[in-house]
């Protein structure tokens, strides 16, 4: 009989144990020793390397089985699991304007009516009651209802720096005023240029923005000395019939510092203010023509201001348009009698001071 146990040894030896993982995992989490007769048979180690890479991927395949006993999808040998992407979290307006395809500088040129952002009537429309985002439409369409009356913070002009050698624009506010003679400043928006990455605070996202420094042109030797800066970008756009409509936001900021005559004169040290604001575009005139200030380098001799109803041009000779010497007493222009031109006072004033310049 002895051939006949040789041959059952060689079966046991062959078959394939069931359940070995079971039987594993079981003596893993009891701690004991299995015995030798539920110890699976030995497999034959491969002899070469390439056999035994081969081995120890069948292995990984066969514990990473599913409880069903189907193995679970696994990335091919040759590719690499990929990376965990990082989020990224946008910070600004919600509203993000399409990027421009023209040249930014032509986007902020032209005429522009200003409007001072703390205004109640518009910071309310802004962020209304119980809203996060902020409502650009509804602040368009209520600065358009003020822009027709005429009223508005400031206007200014902006050349287009892709076509014109001026680098400087204008800007005029009726809170800008000589506290003297009552007129308008006339401001210079000068070293002009067009940041394409810019923002106003650390929060809002960057966008194109024209950049410039304030001075006035005309200050008198009333004012000793001024400086200021000037920053505007376009902030939404909406196509309406056929035509393009847009919000700016910007901010300006002035430093006057008063001379010795307009102190004594009880005008105080000087001013310093800064106005956030939104802009939209000018309103226009009868022929289409946009109305505001215009550039400096556009009239010769002078700069030019068209309030709507009340229009002049600022010569160096003094003003036209409408302007009557005879009737100023008091103000701004040609003195005939004594052939200066300047501010100066009328023959009731008790002061000594000869005020002409």
């Amino acid at each position: 009989m002895p051939p006949k146990k040789k041959a059952l040894q060689k079966n046991a030896s062959n078959a394939t144990p069931r359940n070995t993982r079971s039987n594993t995992n079981a003596a893993s989490h009891s701690g004991t020793k299995r015995s030798a007769s539920s110890e699976p048979a030995a497999v034959e180690k491969p002899a070469t390397k390439r056999g035994r890479k081969d081995a120890t991927q069948a292995s990984t395949a066969k514990d990473k089985t599913g409880d069903g006993g189907e193995e679970a999808p696994q990335l091919p040998a040759t590719t690499a699991a990929p990376s965990k992407r990082k989020s990224v979290k946008l910070s600004g307006p919600s509203t993000v304007e399409t990027t421009p395809t023209s040249n930014s500088s032509s986007i902020l040129s032209g005429k522009f009516d200003i409007y001072a952002m703390e205004l109640s009537f518009l910071s309310k429309v802004y962020l209304a009651k119980g809203s996060s985002n902020p409502q650009y439409e509804e602040l368009y369409k209520t600065i358009l209802t003020y822009q027709a009356k005429p009223d508005s913070t400031a206007q200014c002009v902006i050349p287009d720096l892709s076509t014109s050698s001026s680098k400087s624009g204008s800007l005029t506010s009726a809170v800008l005023c000589d506290p003297m003679s009552d007129e308008r400043y006339d401001i210079g928006i000068e070293s002009l240029k067009s940041m394409e990455k810019i923002s106003y605070t650390a929060t809002q996202r960057k966008q194109v923005c024209i950049v410039g420094n304030l001075r006035l042109r005309e200050g008198g030797c009333g004012i000793a000395s001024s400086e200021g800066d000037f920053r505007m970008s376009r902030v939404w756009t909406k196509e309406e019939n056929g035509k393009l409509i847009e919000l700016f936001e910007g901010i300006l900021s002035l430093r006057i510092t008063h001379s010795g005559l307009y102190q004594r004169k009880g005008h105080g040290s000087g001013m310093a203010l800064s106005i956030p604001f939104w802009a939209v575009r000018a309103r226009k005139d009868s022929t289409g023509k946009e109305i505001g200030p215009e550039c400096e380098d556009d009239h010769c001799g002078g700069h030019w201001v068209d309030y709507g109803n009340d229009s002049f041009t600022m010569n160096e000779g003094g003003y036209g348009d409408g302007y009557d010497s005879e009737s100023d007493n008091d103000g701004m222009g040609y003195d005939y009698d004594k052939e200066i031109y300047g501010i100066y006072e009328d023959d009731d004033d008790e002061d000594d001071d000869e005020d002409y310049y």
